[in-house]
């Protein structure tokens, strides 16, 4: 599930780059890149939880306690 995650956040985010403007697409753009967005918010979501266990089965033995939390601690701090 992960994978397909992150598959969904790089495919909204490479068309996003890829949109064309207002003038050429006309008021298609601006739906596009809002349909995108909402892609990109909800495999942020996704990724948040996969990322905890990601983190938690790959420490090294003894740290995964230290590992587990550290991936929720941007989001305190405002990043």
């Amino acid at each position: 599930m992960l994978i397909l995650v992150i598959t969904l956040m790089t495919v909204a985010t490479t068309l996003i780059g890829a949109l064309p403007t207002y003038a050429r697409a006309g008021a298609v753009a601006p739906w596009l890149l809002t349909f995108l967005r909402v892609l990109q918010g909800l495999s942020a979501s996704g990724e948040f939880g996969g990322a905890v266990s990601v983190m938690t089965e790959f420490a090294p033995p003894g740290r995964r306690g230290l590992y587990g939390p550290g991936s929720r601690s941007p989001w305190r701090w405002g990043c």
